[in-house]
């Protein structure tokens, strides 16, 4: 389901390559220094005639003149020498006059890559003031829009925003539903091991308990919409300390990839929303 002065995150969001989310508009230097797949000027070496390039950057001008700013920007890393400026990357829009529901606010999320590894894909986030944190809405609650390059791209896309942007107030009321949701202790231990559950196969640094641990006052409250929140710092930010295999001790690694980052992030909040419908029956 659902990031002062503008400074690098460093694995603070779940990226090694990251800027923002102080909520202030990037500019294109700042985008660029952690984020240059965006302005590729050319795909990776590897595509063929077939593939039809349009550069983020495109897309990130259009938005920019219907009134979307980018306040933060990541990259996924990768091994392969030369493909460092084409991987795909992630760029969170803020939305024009967005009002605050329970502390957070809406964003549009936009994901591509200029290697041939995604195609364009617009997504509604969550940005929640408290911890700067921020999460995707569930696609059973806002379906993605995805679009295939094209010449007509930068329209469609524009298009989607304005798709995504009236479904604000459906994501609005499911930040109230998720927090009006008081759990019981062993409710949010449930949901803490099956989020334990995405994120590790095999041996885990953490218990489950671990991933349910606050780090400031205002996460102590017992409803859902809390919950998820504090579950989702702790999977993709990292940092809790635990052991390895052989009893060393170690903190866990923050989430590295867009891919992963999207990934944890939805089953998450498709998991809030499933324990949302058992709690309403």
């Amino acid at each position: 389901m659902f990031q002062t002065s503008v400074s690098p995150l460093s694995l603070r969001h779940g990226m090694r390559n990251g800027i923002g989310n102080g909520r202030k508009p990037l500019s294109d230097d700042q985008i660029r220094r952690v984020a240059p797949s965006v302005f590729a000027e050319t795909p990776w070496t590897a595509m063929t005639n077939k593939y039809l390039f349009i550069p983020t950057g495109e897309i990130v001008s259009a938005m920019r003149k219907e009134g979307f700013e980018v306040v933060q920007a990541l990259q996924g890393n990768t091994r392969i020498e030369g493909k460092g400026d084409f991987t795909k990357h992630m760029l969170r829009f803020a939305l024009p006059q967005a009002q605050q529901v329970n502390g957070s606010v809406p964003e549009l999320v936009l994901i591509n890559s200029h290697d041939g590894t995604t195609s364009y894909r617009l997504m509604m986030g969550i940005f929640r003031m408290i911890c700067q944190n921020g999460l995707l809405v569930a696609s059973n609650v806002i379906e993605d829009l995805k679009f295939r390059h094209s010449k007509s791209l930068a329209d469609e896309i524009i298009e989607g925003t304005g798709t995504l942007v009236r479904e604000v107030p459906r994501v609005n009321d499911q930040i109230e539903r998720l927090s009006n949701i008081q759990l019981r202790p062993h409710e949010a231990a449930a949901f803490a091991s099956a989020a334990h559950q995405l994120r590790w196969d095999g041996h885990a640094p953490v218990e489950p308990a671990k991933l349910l641990d606050v780090r400031r006052h205002e996460d102590r409250a017992p409803d859902l919409y809390t919950t998820l929140n504090v579950v989702q710092e702790n999977l993709i930010r990292g940092g809790l300390s635990g052991r390895t295999a052989t009893n060393k001790r170690t903190s866990t690694r923050a989430v590295q990839g867009v891919t992963e980052n999207v990934r944890l992030n939805q089953a998450l909040a498709v998991l809030a929303d499933e324990l949302a419908k058992h709690k309403a029956h």
